[in-house]
């Protein structure tokens, strides 16, 4: 089985925001990436209110 890595929204937030550890961190996975839908819902709600 293929593994799996499931990715918190703060990274997720400094990939999209440029920050370079973030992007190299991500990069660097081998690793299937997930993400929950918690997750999914934080990053919908931060572009609500920040018009990201």
């Amino acid at each position: 089985m293929p593994k799996r890595l499931l990715i918190h929204t703060d990274v997720l937030i400094d990939y999209l925001r440029g920050q370079p550890q973030a992007i190299q961190y991500l990069e660097s996975l081998t690793e299937s990436l997930l993400v929950s839908s918690i997750t999914i819902a934080e990053l919908y709600s931060l572009t609500v209110k920040q018009r990201f």
